[in-house]
């Protein structure tokens, strides 16, 4: 999913854009995509 909204990552403390790929971790937190700690689900 893109972000609607600039917000800070909860994972590396970065900030995430709006328009970046952002994904909710194991604890249901908005994270970077490529911070997430959950494997990704790949057809």
């Amino acid at each position: 999913m893109k972000a609607r909204f600039g917000s800070k990552c909860c994972s590396c403390g970065e900030l995430i854009k709006a328009g970046k790929e952002i994904l909710k971790d194991s604890q249901e937190r908005w994270v970077h995509k490529h911070c997430a700690d959950v494997p990704l689900d790949l057809p």
